[in-house]
């Protein structure tokens, strides 16, 4: 998810030892596990409800291949 190495790991459970303490480190670890994992239901949630909108069809699709405007330019040039 964050494309952590185990070198960036090891230091941020260093860093979180000495800011924390090793008393409140497990707790703290499960109070920053529980706010992501509400953060990835969250994210879920939220794309499931983009993807199952349904979208009205404005006009603006192309409907013709691209090679479409050299035919009409080649046919105006026999005229």
């Amino acid at each position: 998810m964050f494309d952590v190495g185990w070198q960036e790991g090891l230091v941020i459970v260093i860093a979180a030892l000495v800011l924390v303490g090793p008393e409140k480190l497990p707790e703290t670890l499960r109070w920053f596990a529980s706010i992501l994992r509400k953060a990835n239901l969250s994210y879920t949630e939220v794309m499931r409800e983009i993807m199952s909108i349904d979208l009205p069809d404005n006009g603006n699709t192309i409907v013709s291949s691209p090679k479409a405007p050299n035919k009409s330019i080649a046919t105006e040039e026999k005229k």
